[in-house]
This record gives structure tokens, sequence and C-alpha cells, in this order.
């Protein structure tokens, strides 16, 4: 089991200066609102991914009239050993330091920490607009291999190269087609890791459901590529890019019908909660999960399930609830710290 064993944030969202210490598998933080315990969340998964599962911008996290702010992570791998990890960003300088070495890539950050947080807000995987589901299969196969994270940035410069080519005065159909054949080759790539993840992703999901039986659909997992013919001219008159991998429309499908339109919330939920359980059957390596004010709003006999379920996993579970009773009753029979903010 990834053991985290201290939290130290400074200049962090609403935390000047605050010092953890955590001694259990499962930790509960409650507080009334405002108190700083979806922050605190929000400042372990930045370990990993740099930014809050809430919001992109990572700038918006310091403390008000900051320049920056610094949070350090300290804990024991699944060997025993000790680590440390820092996220470190000061104006516009972002930082990973890894047992006090500079990182110079996310597979060194992925091989040391690894979340995976379950929210309101990650409903919008489901209704959201297809960037959503992408980001999604992008970050979980990101923490099955580190190197998937360079295949994105890639993809990105590409994308970034043929769009500036596309607004110059007089693009070069030659040198767009060079730019388009990399482009392809490395969509090909991600669009083979993302359909194989989702098919699998969704076995692992229906597997689950015949156990807690939170669903009562057909599941299925559909990936729509977004390509265009003749894609120089169509972009050349747009200015931009039009087709790839980063247009792409996977979906999940109810009764084959999409979720995104006709599940109802309480299905768009039940799936949601299916998918975070598959993505860490899938995983199979110690990470930490963060439940942002998400299990009490369930059945609290679904609820009591899912934790079962989670708790036989390699997994620390930190669990942000306004509703101390809720939680307590939740999980009284795990051991568990309660932290009050």
């Amino acid at each position: 089991m990834l053991l985290l064993q201290k939290i130290r944030l400074s200049q962090f969202r609403c935390f000047e200066k605050l010092t953890i210490e955590i001694t259990h598998p499962i930790v509960v933080i409650t507080g009334c609102n405002g108190s700083g315990k979806t922050s605190l969340l929000e400042a372990i998964y930045c370990c990993s991914f740099s930014k809050s599962f809430r919001i992109s911008d990572s700038s918006i996290l310091k403390n008000h009239h900051a320049e920056g702010f610094a949070i350090e992570l300290e804990g024991l791998d699944n060997q025993g050993d000790s680590w440390n990890i820092k996220r470190i960003e000061h104006k516009e300088k972002k930082n990973f330091f890894i047992n006090n070495k500079r990182a110079a890539t996310y597979k060194q950050v992925f091989s040391t920490f690894r979340t995976i947080a379950m929210s309101e807000e990650d409903l919008t995987i489901i209704h959201g607009s297809p960037e959503n589901r992408r980001t999604f299969l992008d970050k979980a196969i990101a923490l099955h291999e580190g190197d998937y994270i360079e295949l994105l940035q890639q993809q990105k410069k590409i994308i970034a190269q043929k769009q500036a080519l596309l607004r110059s005065q007089n693009p070069q159909k030659c040198v767009f087609e060079l730019f388009n054949e990399k482009q392809q080759d490395l969509d090909t790539l991600i669009r083979k890791k993302r359909i194989e993840y989702g098919q699998k992703l969704i076995q692992e999901s229906l597997s689950i459901n015949s156990n807690i039986q939170i669903i009562n659909s057909e599941i299925r997992f559909k990936y729509e590529s977004f390509q265009t013919t003749d894609s120089f001219t169509i972009e050349k008159q747009a200015g931009r890019v039009l087709s790839g991998s980063h247009k792409d429309n996977p979906q999940i499908l109810l009764n084959d019908e999409s979720s995104r339109y006709f599940a109802s919330r309480g299905q768009q939920k039940a799936l949601l909660t299916l998918l975070k359980l598959g993505q860490i059957h899938l995983l199979n390596k110690p990470c930490i999960l963060l439940i942002d004010d998400y299990l009490t709003d369930l059945d609290k006999d679904k609820a009591k399930q899912i934790l079962k379920i989670l708790s036989k996993q390699q997994i620390q579970i930190f669990i942000a609830s306004p509703m101390i009773d809720t939680a307590n009753e939740l999980i009284k029979e795990f051991s568990h710290q309660m932290i009050r903010l």
C-alpha cells in the first residue's frame, strides 16, 4: 500500500500554513463550509497531475495575495521505504521534487505517487463534452503508462505547429502533409490505447456491478474517431486543426443510447461510480483515492458496499464530507482517522 503520512501546505488555497499527520489507511476530513476540506484533497491530487481535479488553472490555487504555493507530502511505499514529493509553484515556475531531486518527467511522478479522485465534478465524464471523457481516459492510461503523457505532449506540439502553419500568410500543402503524417501516426497510437483501455474498463465495471448491482442497464463503450477528408483545404479555410484524436468522442452507452443524453442523474452517478471502481481495479497498483463529498449522497447500504470493495484494494482513502453523522455511520466499521478542520 502507498501510505501518505504527512501533509505540509504553504500558501495553498485557504491555508497559509498547515501540517497534518496521517495515521490510518482511511481518513475522514470534516468541517464547516469553507474550512478547506476539498482544498486538502486538491493539494494531494496536485502532487500527481500538477493541477486540481476541479480546475485546470493551478495559479488560482495560491493563497490570496501570495506569489505561489508549496505542497509537501511524506509517506511509505509498498516496500516500506520512505518517500517525499514536493510541488512548488512560484509565479510562472512549476516544479516537482521527488526525494529532494527535481522530477524531469511525469513518468517519475507517477511511479512514486498516483491519485484518483471521485467528486461531483466528475459527473461531466458522463454528461459533459467529449473532452471530459478524453481527459478521463488519458489520465487513467497515464497512471498505467507514464510514457503515454509523452505521446500526448508530442501530439500537442504537432497540432500547435500545424495551427501556426494554417494561420500563416501562405501555408504550403507539402509542409502541412509532413505535419499531418506525424499527427496521424500519433493519433493511431493514442486511439489504440484509448479503445483498449475503454473496453477493459467497461468489462471491469460490469464485473463489479454484478456484485453490488447499482445499475440495471446494459453498458457499452463506443469510440468515435473524428477525421476529415481533404483536411488541408478544410483546415486552411478554418485556420485551425479540425480533426484528429484530440477531437474524438469516446462514449458510454446505456442500452445502446448515449448516457450523456439519456441517463438520469441517478444512473449517471451509478455509472461514474462503476467507472472509478473499475479504474482502481485495472490500475492494480498502490494509489491514493480522494473522495470529495460523494459517498454520503449514495444509498447507505450501497455506499458501505463500495467502501468494503475499496478497503480490499492497495489504496489509502481520503474522504471529505460536511455531514459528520453520515460519514461516521458509513465508516464506523473500518479503521479510520477523523480530521476536523
